[in-house]
């Protein structure tokens, strides 16, 4: 789901996350510290909370595929009234 996450960060923010970093620090502040991509603030808010799930460094805390459309379909819901 990290990927997930990573792919739909991209489509929002329309850019690379840490594109200007060092991929091998960037993997190292994921792991030891949690790195996220940052959000911008015209990303809607339940997708952002979609997407931080997503980044749980906890694998077993992220949401399933199906959880996520889940979500999405409600957000898509509630974004039509």
């Amino acid at each position: 789901m990290w990927s997930f996450g990573i792919l739909a960060f991209e489509v929002f923010a329309q850019q690379e996350p840490h594109s200007k970093s060092d991929p091998i620090q960037i993997g190292q502040l994921i792991r030891n510290e949690g790195l996220t991509p940052q959000l911008p603030n015209t990303c809607p808010t339940d997708i952002t909370s979609i997407l931080k799930s997503c980044w749980n460094i906890e694998p077993s805390q992220r949401p399933t595929i199906d959880q996520i459309t889940q979500q999405l379909e409600l957000s898509l819901l509630q974004f039509k009234h």
